[in-house]
């Protein structure tokens, strides 16, 4: 449980529920170009999987496994 500033309890939420593959498209959508992407990766454990299994199953496992997306994009696209 995570609490707020005001310490009521409430669960953990994603900030949205976009996947690495929609934030790439998103940026060549709107003219960007990807220059270069690499990834930031930490394996989940399958014990954490199990427990958010029914939250967790609707990503990919490997979308799980990595934390941050790192990008150099250009603009706007040839």
């Amino acid at each position: 449980m995570m609490f707020k500033m005001t310490g009521v309890a409430r669960e953990a939420a994603w900030v949205n529920k976009w996947t690495f593959a929609n934030y790439l498209y998103e940026f060549t959508r709107v003219g960007l170009r990807v220059e270069k992407e690499w990834y930031v990766w930490t394996r989940m454990t399958d014990e954490f999987y199990t427990r958010h299994r029914e939250k967790l199953m609707a990503y990919p496992r490997y979308e799980l496994d990595r934390d941050f997306m790192c990008v150099v994009l250009a603009g706007p696209a040839k």
